[in-house]
């Protein structure tokens, strides 16, 4: 009996370090959360099949989950959330007490637990879905088994059978309800689940369950490696009471991984995936755009079963490596049929490094003509506090605005815009630290017009002669004409003789020919008015005499 246990005993320790050599291969060139799970495996995810089950007895262990979903509009809030709740989750042991040689599944602890469930939360609150309220301990009671079953095996199985060693039907319920993961387990298996890698994973069911918005109850069942067995995560996700349910709301209404705003690089895999429930995504087709430039992507035949209905394709493009500054993706669904109705959607995700230096402040992007633009930018950097050695520039920028450096992240641009500076104006500031790394902030800036009142431009003839036709060309402008605005020229007094004819936009003709009983002084009052209601007058006196008065000649000869 011994030498049996022996024998069996190193065979696991071959399959557990075999294991361990292809996760340290796994940890080069790939990103975060992608590393520990690119040569673990996860198997095909768990599908629900059956009728609605009834409602479970227990209730929740209790642990606490951060609040609803964030703004991912916000770089700022992305961020953070990504540094509260997805970083600051790692590190914490298992505190498992379970053992392989004598089949005791175990438990973990209450903290690592919550730290399990602020990472599921980080996903969901991403997602703009509701976060779940906790583990129930029944479903990680029968995932703590499940997840031991694979581990002492070193295999997976969504039905494993009475010969597996350390069987329970426990642990069979609990492998046919969980995504499981052999080759990590924790916080690696929550983050590997949203990557979901594998052939058999092309319609990430793994992901589709931990972001299905019904879900308010999970379990979790994790087993650390040991010399002789390699690691294993069973994670409940038919959440039986609540999985038929309402579905509750959502910030987009549809889920999408990567969600649209700001999402770390990190957390971004080379599936996308965009769920909406009972949509028929046969005839739907996808163009995607990164930094403006177009993107090939492969669209995977669409699976039911996993949770909501989901499209899934994958753009050809590289998102472990790290990113110099912010990438831009442009996604466009078209025809993706809903009640028999074709629908488009369209939407933006923009990849960021959290750990590269950033622009903390909101540029004000409307401005008025005439009146001080005043932007304060404030920049900081995670790897350090005080933002020493950030160095801030604009390489695109209008004439009129003036960007004044600081220091230590903080720097100003500002400027009067003149009536020639109404329109839009593209804005680019560059941010670098002591290290190189840029990062880079784009806005535009809408100038409104400000309306300006008009004036004459033309001197009027204050001088005519009896019987002499007597003509003024009255000329008006406004610097709001290249706007668009208009000008009309009216007489408000004239005396009898005279007419004002209009030449349109700021021009008229005023004429006549006095007789003899018009010599002497005459009032003459013009005005011009914009299409605003901003008005300008001319009052001059008109004299007319037996003689027009022609300007002195002088003799300059000697």
């Amino acid at each position: 009996m011994s030498w049996s246990i022996g024998v069996s005993t190193m065979i696991r320790t071959v399959v557990a370090l075999t294991l361990s050599l292809l996760l340290v291969a796994a940890w080069a060139g790939v990103g975060q959360g992608a590393a520990a799970v690119a040569n673990a495996r996860t198997g095909s995810p768990p599908v629900w099949s059956g009728a609605p089950a009834p409602r479970p007895g227990s209730r929740p262990d209790g642990i606490a989950a951060p609040g609803a979903w964030i703004d991912t509009q916000s770089r700022e809030a992305s961020r953070t959330f990504y540094v509260d709740e997805y970083l600051a989750s790692e590190g914490i042991d298992s505190g498992w007490n379970g053992n392989h040689d004598t089949c005791n599944p175990g438990t973990t602890s209450a903290a690592f637990r919550a730290a399990m469930t602020r990472q599921i939360n980080y996903f969901r609150g991403m997602a703009g879905i509701p976060p779940i309220q906790g583990f129930r301990e029944e479903y990680n009671a029968k995932a703590q088994a499940a997840a031991l079953m694979m581990s002492v095996n070193s295999r997976l199985s969504h039905s494993p059978s009475a010969d597996w060693t350390c069987f329970t039907e426990a642990g069979q319920e609990g492998a046919g309800s969980s995504n499981l993961f052999l080759g990590v387990y924790g916080l690696n298996a929550i983050s590997g689940y949203i990557y979901d890698p594998g052939s058999s994973n092309d319609a990430v069911g793994h992901r589709r369950w931990i972001l299905y918005p019904q879900t308010q109850y999970m379990g979790t069942g994790d087993i650390p490696d040991t010399e002789t067995d390699p690691p294993a995560n069973a994670l409940w996700v038919f959440d039986l009471e609540n999985m038929w349910g309402p579905r509750p709301a959502t910030r987009d209404g549809y889920v999408a991984w990567p969600p649209p705003g700001y999402v770390p690089y990190q957390v971004t895999f080379p599936r996308w995936s965009f769920s909406y429930p009972e949509a028929d995504f046969g005839p739907a087709t996808i163009e995607m755009t990164r930094n403006g430039q177009p993107l090939t992507v492969t669209k995977s035949p669409p699976q039911d079963g996993y949770g909501e209905n989901t499209l899934v394709w994958e753009p050809q493009a590289n998102f472990s490596q790290e990113l110099e500054a912010d990438s831009h993706f442009e996604v466009r669904l078209r025809n993706v049929l809903i009640d028999g109705q074709p629908f488009d959607f369209a939407y933006t995700v923009v990849l960021f490094d959290a750990h590269m230096p950033y622009f903390a402040s909101l540029a004000a992007t409307d401005a008025r003509q005439g009146t001080a633009y005043h932007y304060a930018i404030l920049a900081k950097d995670p790897n350090e506090a005080t933002g020493e050695g950030l160095q801030i520039d604009a390489p695109t920028r209008p004439a009129w605005l003036v960007l004044t450096d600081l220091g230590q992240g903080r720097a100003t641009l500002s400027g009067t815009p003149g009536n020639s500076a109404v329109g839009l104006h593209p804005v680019t500031l560059r941010l670098t630290d002591n290290e190189g790394k840029t990062n880079s902030q784009l806005f535009t800036i809408t100038v409104a017009n400000v309306n300006d009142p008009p004036a004459f431009r033309s001197s009027p003839i204050v001088n005519t002669g009896l019987e002499t036709v007597y003509r003024y060309n009255v000329v008006a402008d406004d610097p709001d004409l290249i706007w668009g605005d208009s000008l009309m020229v009216t007489a408000t007094q004239l005396p009898a003789w005279l007419t004002l004819t209009a030449g349109g936009n700021g021009w008229a003709t005023l004429m006549g020919t006095p007789g003899i009983d018009e010599l002497g002084l005459h009032t003459v009052s013009v005005r011009v008015i914009d299409r605003e209601g901003a008005s300008a007058i001319q009052t001059f006196t008109l004299r007319v005499s037996h003689q027009a008065r022609l300007p002195l000649l002088i003799d300059t000869m000697p």
